[in-house]
């Protein structure tokens, strides 16, 4: 992944060939920060470091133009461009309102806790080294249209499967299909120069003599040309007057996973995996690919007849440039002893690609939440890396072999605009408020 670097140094930023420009910076329809959210973190090359993915957003400003602030983006009462503004002193660190009672006494910029034992806080240091911008896909194939194919999980544990013939609602993941809404209203709000394809995947056991891997029909929005594969076994429907019928299909078929789930079928993640990378692989040299991908990971494995490395599976992706979002669901947790979180696994195989893990607690979030599906849909475009040293190595307070949740305020200020990502979890323990930062200390 190419990313636009820039050398960041303290102190006013020179107006050498804006200076005289007073008509942009008064004019009031230049975008300006409204929203940041962080949507990753992922290890840096540096032990001693972080990659945190950084979504910039000027929302509910012209509805024709992407949201995303970009390096190049003028913003609204300055001469200069988000890339010249991002400097160091524009990021800062400082404590959430929840330090209060989550770590009391804590001096520091942050605290971090072993998400098994999240009550159990300590100090940690997150300190601004740099920022960089990544586009997905490369800068140099900005001019393609975007292409996303969208795995769906369409394992049992999604109903609830108690045994090979009875169903618990109390154990089903989403059975209330949310994430079928939460998927048509991203598809349903892209431009309409981005294609989509979506894929249902699951595996058959019903018969351990004649295992076999399934894969549902593919269905393929070729905004605004032609549709180009077939959908549920119909033809290519030809060229469309209006581009928007196309989405109609693709939110039809995703409509339809929702009644062919099957007690008696796993995830393959593996197979599902290596089949997207075919559709990107051919489509690389003239669309701009992305992966999404939905599971719930609650199956004994991967099911797939040859199961592969986060690494193996990654390698890929990132030859090509490009990126895979993982979206993860946490099934409900029926019992104590049945607790399951973040997989280190998927986090790997998203930050491998330059992709992000966005884990969702609870399906509820998938409607309640504010925040995914504008993260989910301007990650399409790019990311601010933002580069962090922190405390996190060669600590012992932070053990390795776990996963760790991390509590810190981030403020971003763009010219008089100041806006913060709060990296914590809301007084009253809400799941849809709960935006700590997770990495894996291997």
């Amino acid at each position: 992944m190419k990313r636009t670097a820039m050398n960041l140094v303290l102190g006013a930023a020179p107006l050498t060939g804006i200076a005289c420009d007073s008509t942009v910076a008064l004019d009031p329809t230049q975008p300006s920060l409204t929203t940041v959210y962080v949507s990753g973190v992922c290890r840096a090359e540096a032990s001693d470091q972080l990659d945190l993915s950084v979504v910039l957003l000027n929302q509910g400003g012209d509805k024709d133009a992407s949201a995303s602030l970009l390096p190049k983006t003028r913003v609204r009462r300055t001469f200069s461009d988000v890339e010249t503004l991002l400097q160091g002193s524009a990021i800062r660190f400082n404590l959430p309102q929840i330090a209060t009672t989550d770590a009391p006494g804590v001096t520091t910029s942050a605290f971090a806790a072993k998400d098994s034992a999240p009550n159990e806080t300590s100090p940690l240091t997150v300190e601004f080294n740099r920022v960089d911008f990544e586009y997905a896909g490369g800068e140099a194939a900005q001019d393609l249209d975007p292409y996303i194919v969208l795995l769906m999980d369409q394992s049992a544990s999604l109903i609830g499967r108690a045994s090979e013939s009875e169903v618990d609602t109390a154990k089903a993941t989403d059975r209330q299909d949310q994430r079928i809404a939460f998927f048509k209203q991203v598809i349903l709000g892209l431009p309409d120069n981005y294609r989509v394809t979506v894929m249902g995947f699951k595996e058959s056991f019903a018969d351990d003599s004649e295992q076999s891997n399934q894969t549902l029909p593919v269905a393929s929005s070729n905004l605004p040309r032609r549709l180009g594969d077939a959908v549920d076994g119909r033809v290519n429907r030809g060229d469309a007057v209006d581009g928007r019928v196309y989405r109609d299909v693709v939110n039809d078929y995703l409509q339809s996973l929702t009644i062919k789930n099957d007690l008696k079928v796993g995830t393959p993640l593996t197979k599902a995996l290596e089949t997207a990378y075919d559709l990107t692989a051919k489509s690389v040299a003239r669309l701009r690919p992305t992966v999404v991908l939905f599971t719930d990971g609650v199956e004994t494995g991967d099911s797939s007849s040859e199961i592969k490395t986060p690494q193996a599976l990654s390698e890929p992706y990132k030859t090509l440039g490009v990126p895979v979002h993982v979206v993860h669901l946490q099934p409900p947790v029926t019992e104590a002893a049945e607790r399951r979180g973040r997989s280190a696994d998927l986090a790997e195989l998203a930050c491998a690609t330059g992709g992000d893990y966005l884990f969702v607690q609870t399906a509820s979030e998938f409607t309640e939440s504010s925040r995914l599906e504008p993260i989910l849909v301007n990650r399409l475009i790019g990311r601010w890396v933002l580069n962090v040293k922190t405390t996190l190595e060669d600590n012992a307070r932070f053990p390795a072999g776990a996963g760790y949740l991390i509590s810190t305020d981030i403020s971003v200020t763009l010219g008089k605009d100041t806006r913060v990502f709060s990296a914590s979890r809301s007084l009253d323990g809400a799941t849809a408020n709960d935006q700590r930062l997770w990495v894996y200390k291997p």
